[in-house]
């Protein structure tokens, strides 16, 4: 029914609630689960025997973008977005990938620069998970050319709203369609210095961090549906 739709059942997020699979790794303090990676991935193991939106929709409260700022945000980021996002009534996109920039994260052409007290972001972000809908999106631009990865690429907390902030278009996947992928525009997007998550130079080593466990949690949502597939298969044998 959800490949049908391309939907996700009312109901679906309450239920995951309920049940204590949203924020399963953020802290308890702001309405996390407070749970450790190995829980967490053995969930995200499960989930995907039945269908691969379950793991995105329990990943989308506790994956990269939630942790980044329950990680390196201010007291007053975490107070504003980490709750929200760990109940459901938030919803979070990491956008690091472009068009030219890949594996190699070192290579975004988007950019962020001083003036008028802020930042200005220009750039295009694509294949982000959620990203047509979320509320807030962390995302990754260069502040220093010279020094990208050593330094010169800050991570920024941008709201939908945001005037300059546009999503250009929504990509259909298989088994992701309730969840879509979303190319993202930024022209002469300005936002203040709170914006900014953890310190100036330091977006490289924040991208990293979340997706090491972020990989982990990929991996245990294919082992589980391999594993399924390979019951299917044996059953239909």
């Amino acid at each position: 029914e959800m490949d049908r739709t391309g939907e996700v059942p009312p109901g679906t997020l309450e239920l995951l609630r309920d049940h204590g699979y949203l924020g399963m790794r953020l802290p308890a303090e702001y309405g996390g689960g407070g749970h450790d990676l190995l829980t967490y991935c053995l969930a995200l193991e499960e989930f995907s025997r039945a269908h691969r939106v379950f793991t995105l929709l329990v990943g989308e409260s506790s994956g990269l973008n939630p942790l980044s700022i329950a990680r390196f945000g201010t007291p007053e980021q975490k107070r504003k977005y980490v709750a929200g996002l760990a109940n459901g009534t938030l919803s979070g996109a990491f956008a690091l990938t472009e068009p030219e920039a890949g594996s190699d994260a070192q290579a975004i052409r988007t950019r962020a620069e001083r003036r008028d007290g802020g930042w200005v972001l220009n750039g295009r972000k694509h294949f982000i998970n959620g990203g047509h809908k979320a509320d807030v999106v962390v995302v990754m631009a260069v502040t220093d050319a010279q020094k990208r990865g050593r330094g010169g690429i800050t991570a920024f907390l941008v709201d939908r709203g945001t005037p300059g902030f546009a999503t250009t278009r929504v990509d259909l996947t298989i088994a992701s369609d309730p969840i879509k992928l979303a190319e993202l525009t930024f022209e002469d997007c300005h936002v203040p210095d709170s914006a900014v998550l953890g310190e100036v130079g330091a977006g490289f080593k924040i991208a990293m961090n979340s997706l090491t466990a972020g990989r982990l949690g990929v991996a245990c949502a294919c082992i589980g549906a391999a594993d399924r597939l390979l019951e299917m298969a044996t059953e239909w044998a």
